[in-house]
């Protein structure tokens, strides 16, 4: 790097040493961008396609080995339209660094207002990154701002001369989270060169943080090899992540849960200490809301998963939670709708940090009248408690049943680590008026016993 672009390096915004330690980066290769092209989601990438048939997409070898994807224009005379979209976990509180980095390439030309771009955006600003007609572009075009400069002469000087649209380049955007809507900055990289630091498009509309591929209406075709996306908070947020280490609950809300009464659980969280990752149902998967970045695991003392099926909950949040119990966190896993065998847990890496074993997808039983819940190892709460249907799964070896109903297991508890798994098998559904779900000591009871209040392990 020449000194000149050192010096305007250091002048941009940086992570600190601090954050570093509790970075969040994922890559995703050609192949994974491939399959989410043609449908094969991962929870956290949605897709648009509103012309390009699958064939216009494809996996091509390149001269240095591995691979990119291909996106060709599905017709030489009518522009084609293809949107890609990921989001992701970037936090949208002040103070948090993000750097979103493509190795791209396209021959595209320009037509109307857009080209074959790339575009990162979330509450209080949006920068895309544009190639058309060979020059690189800053498009500031959406909302009211209308303003697209060319850093093509900037890109050049930079990279002395080495720069080409059609050839493949890393990209990268990099910004810090201001918690305000008119003063995002982006800082535009090529190839790990500075070249231009851009004020961002004003966004007021409370759009979650993402990242768009977009080859609109123009001519031609396109390269991505990668997607490398990194969030580092500074160091008032790592500040916060050391004092609240262990203090809050993330819970998922999936069917079933407002008959769980899951609301009323949280309420009685300590400080309003929790995150809730609401269930989202689409055409093509289940997913989550949001999923949390692995450096939040430290923060949760406790996970409550209510009515999510394992293709929402994913292997990433599946790992983060086994990750966190073992070093002395809880989870508690309700039945319901979703959950258990109808939930897809049955041989899953979920399953597997579970005490109980699914045995299939109808494994739902009902007593010919409800049941009372008979505590064996914790104390019931004075109120009655039945239960009119239950999960009829496997205890796993090594588990501990808690409380019965009727004979049946309704409570199973596994130690993982140094923490604990809680298994409840009731299923909220049947008229009776002493039903567990209608107690009013149902809320309190489930999250000390499932979660524990603070100081009780």
């Amino acid at each position: 790097m020449r000194a000149t672009g050192l010096l305007l390096l250091l002048l941009t915004t940086l992570p600190s040493q601090a954050g570093e330690a509790y970075s969040t980066e994922a890559t995703y290769s050609a192949e994974q961008l491939a399959r989410t092209a043609t449908g094969d989601e991962a929870p956290e990438w949605q897709v648009s396609n509103f012309s390009y048939p699958e064939s216009s997409m494809k996996l091509e070898p390149l001269e240095g080995g591995g691979q990119a994807l291909r996106i060709g224009n599905p017709n030489g005379k009518e522009g084609g339209r293809y949107t890609v979209g990921l989001r992701y976990p970037w936090s949208t509180e002040k103070g948090f660094h993000h750097e979103v980095s493509v190795r791209f390439a396209a021959g595209y030309g320009l037509q109307y207002n857009s080209g074959a771009s790339f575009s990162v955006a979330g509450p209080g600003g949006s920068g895309m990154m544009n190639l058309a007609n060979g020059t690189l572009l800053f498009d500031q075009a959406w909302g009211d701002r209308l303003e697209v400069p060319d850093l093509t002469g900037e890109v050049q000087s930079v990279l002395e001369g080495k720069w080409n649209a059609k050839a493949l380049h890393t990209y990268t955007l990099r910004w810090e989270t201001t918690g305000n809507t008119e003063d995002v900055m982006f800082d535009v990289l090529v190839d790990g060169e500075f070249v231009k630091r851009m004020p961002g498009n004003p966004r007021t509309l409370d759009t979650r943080p993402s990242l768009w591929f977009s080859f609109e209406y123009g001519m031609g075709w396109a390269l991505i090899e990668s997607v490398h996306w990194k969030m580092t908070p500074s160091d008032e947020v790592v500040r916060r992540l050391k004092e609240e280490r262990g203090t809050w609950v993330l819970a998922t809300r999936g069917p079933g849960s407002t008959r769980m009464r899951l609301n009323d659980m949280l309420e009685t969280v300590p400080g309003g200490r929790f995150q809730v990752l609401d269930f989202v149902w689409t055409k093509k998967n289940y997913r989550l809301s949001e999923y949390p970045g692995e450096y939040l695991g430290p923060l949760y003392r406790g996970f409550l998963i209510a009515g999510t099926p394992y293709e929402a909950i994913g292997p990433r949040l599946t790992a983060l939670m086994e990750r966190s119990v073992r070093d002395g966190a809880r989870l508690l896993v309700l039945g319901g709708p979703y959950a258990f065998g109808k939930g897809g847990y049955m041989n899953t890496p979920f399953e597997a940090i579970l005490p109980v074993r699914s045995v299939g997808p109808f494994e739902i039983k009902h007593f010919e009248s409800p049941m009372p819940m008979e505590g064996t190892a914790v104390e019931l709460p004075g109120q009655a408690m039945s239960v009119h249907a239950y999960h009829d799964i496997e205890v796993s070896e090594g588990a501990e049943v808690l409380v019965t109903a009727g004979g049946e297991p309704i409570l199973v508890r596994r130690r993982l680590g140094r923490g604990e798994v809680i298994a409840f098998l009731g299923f909220s559904g049947g008229p009776s008026p002493k039903g567990y779900w209608n107690q009013d000591a149902w809320p309190t009871w489930m999250l000390r016993v499932g979660i524990g209040m603070p100081g009780e392990q």
